[in-house]
């Protein structure tokens, strides 16, 4: 048949010699070239000959194919309270010709109304609709899951899980019937972020819980709540307290009755805001009043009948004239008064003497003293200040109380009085310590050296056989010295600030040809006068292999 239902074919066959091209409603159907087409679609289709000879093109056949109907509909409420009636509407794409409705939960099971009316509920729940319809074609159903929801329009019922009335810091649960979402309110403000069915209420106030779904709105009774408060209590002292004493007195201040605690068990007898405390331990009270929640006060430990330990720590038992010591005081104190006036924890004392700190602490006191001993500096004498001989030896003797040793330039010359030196061609301090009893005392004694010579070799031989191999100048006295000497080209070939330096004849790793040399000297006295004048300043010196 060339009228079919949606899923159904025809096949077509076209006569006479091939290949063929097939075409739907003139369009060429693309690899359509055998002699058979399946047609699945509506539409007019016929076939060409592509003979280059005898072209030919068919007739025309018309196919129509009835399509499957697409289910749908839809309803004028899918929220509904208890009792409510709805209608639903067929919204489907071809007409068909009949219809089964069911409804799951309505008082009206089914109907065979394309749109039927009046469908009422009457219990709460979620429920499913069908819809299936017949045509040509056949039988098609759709079902929507869950589809309507029926609320219950019941008055909301508010309970609470225990008293209503409770101290600070307590709660209470409030329960509320019925299908949310909630809305809880507090003295009629809306309480943020409440929207269970329940709600733990710990303000005092009236609470009333809502429903907030626009179909079957629905308001709790009211519940009170009460939070009293809790009696004012604070004890006195208000912290921790070390005593020396045996007792101590403590005060309670509060608007109620009073029992005192120890280490948190009450006291017998001790209702009084006033309590002597006799023992050691923790303790608080407790309070209470008509219409006020019971309260304790703050916790604060006493300790009676304590001593403090002062120790203080000298630096040193002896000292030296000029020298220092410190004494500082060990233990646990609030203020410190020394003899010498003075309130830290740590002085600097210099004089021999008896010092002593006085400490205390809360109620308890302590003292503490040492001795501290100031020691002479031995006396010493360098004697008067000489000049120097200039050759030779010379002895420098002193005089002085304890041990006596020499030095120069910090350097040990000798451990008595007396010793003796090299003359000085310089300026020279030397220096005489007397020690005695750890104390020690100096005295310098200043050598003027007004010793200048000068000797310049005026040649060398520089051939390694030990003799007369190196140059060297020999002075003594001078200060400021320096030295040059010059190849022919004026080019410095050795420079030294040091009498002591010698010239091998090389510099580096290259040594002067034999030759006439010249040299520069100068220098000063002690009293930076030259030495030397412009002639006696130069000369030369023979290199000689």
């Amino acid at each position: 048949p060339l009228t079919f239902c949606e899923g159904e074919t025809v096949t077509m066959e076209a006569t006479g010699p091939g290949p063929y091209n097939w075409t739907q409603d003139d369009v060429a159907i693309a690899g359509a070239n055998a002699q058979q087409y399946v047609v699945t679609e509506s539409g007019t289709y016929n076939a060409t000959n592509n003979s280059p000879f005898c072209p030919g093109e068919s007739n025309s056949i018309v196919v129509n194919v009835t399509p499957a109907t697409d289910i749908d509909f839809s309803s004028s409420e899918q929220i509904i309270c208890t009792g409510g009636c709805i209608q639903f509407t067929d919204l489907s794409s071809i007409a068909p010709d009949s219809w089964a409705w069911t409804f799951e939960g309505a008082t009206t099971a089914s109907s065979t109304d394309a749109n039927p009316t009046n469908i009422c509920y009457d219990a709460p729940g979620t429920f499913d609709v069908t819809l299936e319809i017949t045509n040509s074609c056949g039988t098609h159903s759709l079902v929507f899951s869950n589809y309507i929801d029926v609320q219950d329009n019941q008055a909301l019922v508010l309970s609470a899980d225990g008293t209503t009335t409770f101290c600070d810091g307590e709660s209470v649960t409030l329960n509320t019937t019925g299908v949310g979402p909630f809305e809880w309110t507090l003295d009629g403000a809306v309480i943020v972020g409440a929207g269970t069915a329940q709600y733990s209420a710990t303000q005092s106030g009236d609470y009333v819980a809502s429903t907030i779904n626009e179909t079957c709105p629905a308001t709790s009774n009211t519940i009170t709540v009460v939070v009293q408060n809790a009696i004012p209590v604070s004890i006195s002292p208000d912290s921790d307290v070390v005593l020396c004493e045996s007792t101590v007195q403590l005060q309670a201040s509060t608007t109620g009755s009073v029992q005192w605690l120890l280490n948190g068990a009450p006291i017998a007898g001790a209702t009084q805001p006033t309590y002597i405390a006799t023992t050691d331990g923790d303790y608080q009270f407790e309070s209470s009043a008509p219409g006020l929640c019971p309260a304790l006060s703050d916790q604060i430990s006493i300790s009676l009948n304590n001593t403090i330990a002062l120790n203080l720590i000298l630096s040193s038992d002896t000292i030296c004239e000029g020298d220092s010591a410190t004494i500082t005081a060990i233990g646990i104190f609030d203020d410190i008064l020394w003899t010498t006036g003075e309130t830290t924890n740590i002085i600097t004392v210099n004089q021999t003497g008896i010092y002593n700190a006085h400490v205390s602490y809360n109620t308890c006191e302590a003292d503490s003293t040492v001795r501290l001993v100031v020691l002479e500096l031995p006396l010493v004498n360098a004697g008067e200040d000489v000049t120097s001989p200039c050759d030779g030896m010379m002895q420098l003797s002193g005089t002085g109380e304890g041990n006596l040793s020499w030095y120069f330039d910090n350097v040990l010359l000798g451990d008595s009085s007396e010793v003796f030196v090299e003359s000085p061609v310089k300026n020279a301090v030397y220096t005489l310590h007397a020690e005695n009893s750890g104390c020690i005392s100096t005295d310098d004694i200043i050598v003027t050296a007004d010793c200048i010579s000068i000797f310049i070799p005026n040649a060398f031989t520089p051939n390694s056989d030990n003799v007369n191999d190196v140059f060297k100048v020999e002075a003594r006295g001078i200060v400021n010295y320096e030295f040059f000497i010059f190849n022919r080209w004026g080019d410095v070939v050795f420079h030294s600030t040091d009498p002591d330096d010698v010239w091998t004849g090389g510099k580096y790793d290259y040594f002067v040809p034999d030759g006439v040399y010249t040299y520069f000297v100068k220098g000063t006295n002690a009293k930076y006068e030259d030495i030397l004048d412009a002639k006696h300043s130069r000369g030369t010196i023979t290199v000689i292999r």
